[in-house]
């Protein structure tokens, strides 16, 4: 998972949250990581938000299963209330030469709103949309080199018609990314979900097969049991622990209850 944020103030959460370390080094730009997620820091605008976008994909150790791409920071927005969270499905510049729709595959719950960006910070709140000045430079260079449905634009509003950018106090921007930091934390997890379904490697296809083959699953539960198994493969259960666990219940039903009976401990300490 790649994220691209704008300003430390930003990103900071997800570094506490996800426990990235920063990368020592000269570097473009600065860099934090762990072993599944990688984050940089791009600096205002949508020019630096591309740049530091090809600088990940550069860093990407397989571009034959490339990993899912979020935007990730505060926006003003005409009329939704600060604080509240969206996802971009439209992103367009201000003169709208230049449209992209994120292709909204996940049932997050997020609102969804379309979302300009602007070469300086906006004040007039024209249009009913959200107003950011990264997300466009972002998207355009993501989306060439991964698939749509895992480059993907979150933001926070900050600011809105009734209470303009001028009212927005910075030094609370880590606080309102905290504070929806459970949802979009949710949503992360749903996307590298989808990630791993659109690009399994040949050892999960294999053992999902297996799991599969455990009981008669209908359509529905094996939806259900792929959903599962994805969470397993994230929480790094051991596969034959799963695989018992589908094996000694009589139905798939049951099957099911059991493996969500033994994941549970682990979102727990997660």
């Amino acid at each position: 998972m790649n994220f691209i944020i704008a300003l430390e103030a930003e990103a900071k959460p997800l570094i506490d949250a996800l426990k990235l370390k920063k990368v020592p080094g000269p570097l473009p730009f600065p860099t934090f990581q762990n072993k599944n997620h990688q984050l940089v820091v791009s600096g205002i605008g949508k020019v630096a938000s591309a740049g530091a976008t090809g600088f990940l994909l550069g860093k990407s150790p397989s571009q034959d299963r490339p990993s899912s791409f979020l935007n990730l920071g505060i926006a003003g927005h005409r009329s939704l209330d600060i604080g509240s969270l969206f996802i971009a499905d439209r992103i367009f510049l201000e003169d709208c030469s230049s449209t992209y729709y994120p292709p909204q595959i996940i049932d997050s719950g997020i609102v969804r709103s379309p979302l300009q960006t602007c070469d300086r910070p906006n004040t007039d709140y024209e249009r009913e949309s959200g107003y950011d000045m990264e997300a466009h430079g972002f998207y355009t260079i993501a989306s060439k080199s991964v698939t749509r449905e895992l480059v993907q634009v979150v933001k926070v509003v900050s600011d809105n018609l009734r209470q303009p950018l001028n009212t927005f106090n910075p030094k609370i921007v880590s606080k309102v990314i905290d504070k929806n930091l459970p949802v979009i934390l949710g949503f992360v997890e749903s996307l590298e979900m989808l990630a791993n379904e659109i690009f399994p490697d040949s050892e999960t296809v294999a053992f999902k097969k297996e799991a599969l083959l455990s009981q008669n699953f209908t359509e529905t539960q094996t939806h259900l049991l792929f959903q599962l198994l994805n969470q397993s493969k994230s929480f790094k259960i051991e596969e034959a622990k799963i695989l018992q666990s589908l094996r000694n219940e009589n139905n798939a039903k049951s099957s099911l209850n059991s493996l969500a009976h033994l994941i549970e401990p682990y979102r727990i300490l997660s």
